[in-house]
């Protein structure tokens, strides 16, 4: 959704800073040729109620360009502004001001673009049951929203469109809050392109002809179907809710009007529009709406803003730095009309700041008498039109009624309430950006500022500061009386809390300026609550009388700022009106040009009073500052005697609940009455003023030159200078001069502009020679001798170098240097007009570094070494696999062959020297023994080793001779000995072998032991005698052995019998045979029985087993004891059982034995009786399952009484009903029971009825 609550700080302040809102509009060509649609009232969508909408498909509309169109009727109330059930959305592509492709509302437009979320303003509320055509427009510079063919408000908008996925809705958004437009829709017209505001007019009463072939047309719909009448059917829609179609609209007359503001006991004289711009080299101007403007008409024109202030966060910002052109004013007549282009007949006394001025045109009525029935005022400002009411009468000007204009100037800032109930103290900025909760907006002034200004305690030139957080209130507005501050912070907060919002400043008025200005609005108070809303009051309007003599009747002249807004607890939540309050509107300016008065006048420009906090006593908050008086500007030099003037500044709000305390608030400043008014009327005709515009130039120094302009114009305003000198060096004065910096031709321009935009130009072509000088480029050498060089310059005349020392000729371009050291040479051109250039060149020489590595050197393969190189700053190898790492200063060489090294040293200069490394690389002698060798205990081997020239052993010991090739190894003990024999080459490198030798101790064999196995069963025979690789055996008879050569082997014996092992030692030759008996014994003779079946009422089966020594019965599950020879079974079916018996032997042998059993319930073993007495006679006293057996699973009983109750109920079946219903004894006569359940017999089920008796 998108709620206004929520976006209200920026819309509001849009409203008066960056829009163009028009709100009355007196266009009658425009009316009577739209007066009424051309339209069918019978084929519209109508929506009554939430939810209900049609929906159409993803109608994505990409790039900065979109208009939205339809024609409705509100026929139902809403509530302004409100998040639910508010004016509704009538075309919708959006769930959330985060991604609104488009969105167009009775009173706006609204789209999210990739610089964020923009809205029109707040227009005025349009009328229920009342047909109208709205429009919104977006072309990449501006979103603009139309009524009845009317700008009504725009806004600056940049950014390409938010693209989302959600469908195109008529009537309502899609998502959850209550945005429902009820009332009638038709003429939906969906484009992709910019529409301008008269090809909006030129349809807008008509249906669109052609829909198929217009250009940047999207989608269309005629609500007699829901098919897109632009001809993708991909967009057609669907209906949902209530929403009916071909529904007729009983208001279906469009009349052509924006909106009424006018009081109906109020007359606006005037008619007001913008000016949109000045049209260069004339006296045209472009206004938004020339349609009440004619030729011959008398305007004012005026600009409202534009001052320059201080914008830093401190207590200077809203200073006025510059006026610039704001407050500015006068009279012209209207020369000639063409659209909503309107020539001015007199030349511009002043200038004006168009567009950011806020310049408008006041048309101004002209009377030969004039006499007033009903009151006079001014359209209301409204950020870029209204608040002047201008009235000029040749002779005499009757009043019949009060001229008023209060409250028509500046907005005041609007109080928004943040809904928190949190709070912080001690806020003292004095901007803060108009989404903070921390600050209250500031009231309007004649400065403009950015949103991210728009709050806080600073006053923007004459608006008054913002309240800040908590609950300080807003300063009055100014104007020429500076307005009063806000009062401070809640009292309860800890610290000073200054911090109410600053009044606004006082504007500086004089004859010889000449400016008038609105009355600055108040500043909005801080507020958190419930929802009131501290509006700061709005300041007063400009008046300007222009008669021969003004009669009053007794009437009086008013423009009064309004009062901060006041809030009235009563009927109210609690803390409705606990909150700060907003500052008071400054009082406006009224200019009476008459030296004749007849009755007594009050003319009262006084500033509004600023709004008492009247909430709750606990503790005081900030009421609203008073507004600053205004100006009275008379023709007269002194006050006449009947004229009353009233200036006061307005008074300051109060604590009413708290001692009437104003907690720092102050009373606006009083205004002033100025005297000797001159009404700047313009009555020189316009003529173009400028012509022939030309230059002189002259030299002043070798490159410095003087320019003097000269133009033909009238003596009228003034001339602007533009002096463009070719090389990119601009002036803007009449008469300058411009210094060259290089030879060449220059094409100089002098353009010249007079006061209405009106250029003329010249332009001549500027040869510049200069001396120059160029020495050359800097040259480094790295040397440690002498340089020879040639320097290399050249320029326009004599050379001159210096220091001349070295040079083989210094006086010429391109001398010959021998160079030491490092030097700067400067070189002089000169010519024969005494100027001369210097430029000079530095011939860097630098030292080479001494790179030194180690000397050459032998080495085995593999040896290591280190190649440690000093002498420069940064190092190379080559070539770089010779070493570990070819960038550092001592690298590892890893070559394995024989080469030369390279190494660059670089110092820190940049120069470089080398060295050499030779690396001879010798081979390493491969030395080979004898393999690892085995031998008895007392024998010898010898070391056979070959490879070598010598040979060293280690260790020594067992070696007959450790110094030569093949020692001879005795081994005296038992055990292994590893020997490492090195053998050197002749050209020194070593090289190694090992070899293992193994003294084995002669062994005595043991029999093997017999083993026993029984009948069928296999038994692992054992060798007994070790199991090393020396150690052989070989077992017979082999038919009935897994494998006859293992130490312990498998036998599978049928019988008793002896196997035959043959042993052998193979490192100490002996061999032995052994006999092993392997007995088998028989398996036991066992024997099952069962003595009987097993059925229902006989819950057991014994089984017996003999032959063995001890048993096991399988399944055990069902038995008694499974290890006794004699058990009792319980099975649930007929089965096997199966008996192991095993001997003394450790023989087991197995039996079975079917048993039979029938376990089906009968009637037999459940009893139930048919009657029971409970009266606790101890007989048959309550009645329950009597049953067979001690296991009932899943057990169910339950009793009825005749009328279906159910009086008794268990799943216990050891429970009974004891003849009770209710705690009470239940009546005699017949229960009809029920009971089921799993006992070992299986499911049974019994329904039956049972006789109650007492």
């Amino acid at each position: 959704m998108i709620n206004k609550i929520s976006y209200m700080r920026a819309l509001i302040f849009a409203t008066f800073l960056i829009s163009t809102t028009l709100c009355a509009q007196n266009n009658s060509t425009f009316r009577n040729n739209h007066s009424k649609f051309n339209l069918a009232c019978n084929n519209w969508i109508h929506f009554t109620t939430y939810s209900s909408f049609a929906e159409f498909g993803d109608i994505d509309i990409p790039g900065n360009q979109v208009t939205i169109e339809a024609v409705v009727n509100r026929d139902q109330p809403y509530i302004p502004h409100a998040a639910n059930d508010n004016i509704g959305d009538i075309v919708s592509k959006h769930l959330s001001p985060s991604d609104a492709n488009y969105l167009l509302r009775l009173d706006g437009g609204y789209i999210t673009t990739s610089n964020g979320f923009f809205a029109t303003p707040d227009v005025c509320e349009p009328t229920l049951n009342k047909t109208y055509h709205v429009a919104m427009v977006y072309n990449g510079a501006t979103l603009k929203f139309y009524r009845n063919g009317f700008l009504m408000s725009q806004v600056n908008a940049t950014g390409n469109l938010f693209q989302n996925d959600f469908p195109t809705r008529v009537g309502l958004y899609s998502g959850a809050f209550i945005e429902n437009f009820k009332g009638y829709i038709n003429e939906v017209r969906i484009w992709n392109v910019a529409r301008t505001q008269s090809e909006i007019r030129a349809n807008m009463a008509n249906s669109l002809p052609n829909p198929t072939t217009q250009t940047g047309l999207k989608a269309y719909y005629v609500f007699d179907n829901l098919i897109n009448k632009q001809g993708n059917t991909l967009y057609n829609g669907t209906l949902s809710g209530s929403a009916t179609i071909n529904s007729t609209n009983p208001q279906c007359t469009l009349i052509v009007d924006s909106c009424i503001v006018t009081p109906p006991d109020t007359n606006i004289i005037n008619d007001y529009t913008p000016v949109i711009s000045k049209i260069s080299c004339s006296n045209k101007f472009e206004v938004e709406d020339a349609t009440a403007f004619n030729v011959g008409d008398t305007i004012l024109i005026i600009q409202m803003k534009g001052a320059v202030i201080d914008s830093t966060n401190t207590n200077q910002y809203g200073t006025i730095t510059n006026y610039t052109n704001s407050g500015n004013y006068e009279y012209n007549y209207i020369k000639s009309k063409v659209g909503n282009t309107l020539e001015l007949k007199n030349d511009l006394l002043r200038p004006y700041d168009i567009p950011d001025g806020k310049v408008q045109f006041v048309r101004v009525p002209y009377f030969s008498n004039y006499s007033t029935s009903a009151s006079l005022s001014s359209l209301p400002w409204d950020g870029s039109k209204g608040g002047v009411l201008a009235l000029n009468v040749q002779n005499t000007l009757t009043l019949g009624a009060d001229i008023n204009t209060s409250g028509n100037g500046f907005k005041g800032g609007k109080g928004i309430n943040t809904l928190l109930s949190s709070y912080v103290c001690n806020i003292l900025d004095y901007y803060l950006p108009s989404s903070s909760t921390l600050a209250a907006l500031k009231g309007e002034g004649i400065a403009d500022y950015s949103l991210l200004r728009a709050s806080g305690r600073g006053a923007p030139a004459n608006g008054g500061g913002g309240g800040l957080d908590h609950n300080s209130g807003g300063g009055g507005g100014g104007n020429f009386g500076q307005g009063g501050n806000g009062g401070n912070q809640w009292a309860t907060c800890p610290g000073p809390g200054q911090n109410g919002g600053v009044g606004g400043y006082s504007l500086n008025y004089s004859a010889l300026q000449n400016k008038i200005f609105l009355g600055g609005g108040g500043g909005a108070g801080h507020c958190n609550n419930l929802g009131f809303n501290s509006d700061g009051g709005n300041g007063g309007g400009i008046i300007i009388i222009n008669c021969n003599q003004l009669i009053t009747n007794n009437h009086d002249i008013i423009s009064n700022g309004d009062n901060g807004k006041d809030c009235d607890p009563s009927g109210q939540a609690q803390y409705y009106c606990h909150e700060g309050m907003g500052g008071g509107g400054a009082g406006g300016t009224i200019l009476i040009n008459t030296q004749n008065f007849a009755g007594n006048t009050h003319v009262s420009a006084q500033g509004g009073k600023g709004a008492n906090m009247t909430g709750e006593a606990l503790g005081a908050l900030g009421p609203g500052g008073g507004g600053g008086g205004g100006a009275i500007w008379l023709k007269t030099a002194t006050t006449p005697p009947n004229i009353i003037p009233a200036i006061n500044g307005g008074l300051n709000g109060i604590n009413t609940n708290n001692g009437n305390t104003a907690n720092g608030a102050l009373p606006g400043n009083p205004g002033n009455v100025l005297f000797n008014l001159m009404l700047p009327v313009s009555s020189v005709a316009y003529t173009p003023n400028i012509d022939s515009v030309r230059f002189t130039s002259s030299a002043q120094s070798c490159n410095t030159y003087n320019f003097n302009g000269n133009v033909y114009f009238n003596p009228i305003g003034s001339i602007s200078w533009q002096w463009y000198f070719g090389d990119g060096g601009t002036a803007n004065t009449q008469n300058t001069s411009h210094t060259y910096l290089s030879s060449g031709n220059y094409t100089i321009k002098l353009i010249a502009t007079d006061i209405n935009g009106c250029k003329d130009s010249f332009s001549r072509v500027l040869n510049v020679s200069l001396i120059t000088a160029n020495a050359g480029a800097d040259t480094s050498f790295c040397s440690n001798t002498t340089v020879i060089h040639s320097l290399q310059g050249s320029g326009t005349g004599t050379y001159s170098w210096s220091p001349a020392a070295g040079l083989s000729n210094p006086n010429i371009a391109n001398p010959v240097a021998a160079i030491t050291h490092t030097t700067t040479y400067y070189l002089t051109v000169s010519d024969g007009m005494g100027c001369s250039a210097i430029d000079s060149v530095k011939i860097t020489v630098n030292p080479l570094p001494n790179v030194k590595s180690i000397n050459d050197t032998s080495i085995c393969n593999g040896q290591l070494l280190l190649l440690t190189t000093t002498g420069a700053q940064t190092y190379s190898w080559l070539p770089a696999t010779a070493v570990n790492n070819p960038g550092i200063a001592n690298p590892i060489f890893t070559g394995n062959t024989s080469q030369t090294v390279f190494v660059t040293g670089t110092a820190a200069n940049g120069c470089n020297a080398k060295d050499t490394i030779i690396v001879t690389v010798k081979a390493i002698p491969v030395v080979k023994s004898i393999p690892d060798t085995a031998i008895c205990k007392g024998q010898s081997v010898t070391l056979t080793t070959s490879g070598a020239n010598t040979y060293t052993w280690s260790p020594a010991s067992g070696l007959n001779n450790p110094n030569i090739a093949s020692p001879v190894f005795t081994g005296s003990s038992v055990g292994s000995s590893l020997f490492i024999v090195t053998g050197t080459a002749t050209n020194g490198c070593k090289g190694k072998d090992s070899v293992k030798i193994t003294s084995n101790e002669i062994k005595t064999f043991v029999q093997p032991p017999a083993k026993e196995t029984c009948q069928g069963n296999s038994v692992i025979l054992n060798g007994a005698n070790g199991n090393s690789p020396q150690i052989s055996y070989q077992w017979s008879p082999s038919t009935t052995l897994n494998d006859g050569t293992l130490q312990n082997p498998t036998a599978i014996p049928v019988n008793t019998q002896n196997y035959q092992v043959i042993i052998t030692d193979h490192i100490c030759p002996q061999t032995k045979t052994f006999i092993v008996p392997v007995t088998v014994n028989p398996l036991p003779n066992v024997n099952a029985k069962a003595f009987n079946d097993a059925k229902c009422s006989i819950l057991g089966i014994t089984l017996s087993a003999s032959g063995a020594n001890s048993y096991i019965w399988h399944p055990g599950n069902s038995l008694d004891d499974s290890t006794a020879a004699t058990t009792n079974a319980h099975p649930d079916r007929s089965m096997y059982y199966t008996v192991i018996g095993t001997d003394l032997k450790n023989c087991s042998n197995t039996d079975t034995v079917w048993v039979k059993a029938n376990n089906s319930p009968s009637d037999g073993d459940i009893y139930m009786p048919n009657i029971f007495t409970p009266n606790k006679d101890g007989k048959n006293d309550c009645f329950g399952l009597k049953v067979t057996g001690n296991q009932i699973k899943e057990f169910k009983f339950i009793i009825y009484n005749r009328w279906s109750n159910l009086v008794f109920s268990t799943n216990d079946p050891s429970k009974c009903w004891d003849g009770k219903y209710k705690n009470t004894d239940a009546d005699t006569g017949t229960y009809i029971y029920y009971i089921s359940g799993i006992s070992e017999c299986g499911y049974f089920m019994r329904k039956g009825s049972i006789i109650l008796m007492r």
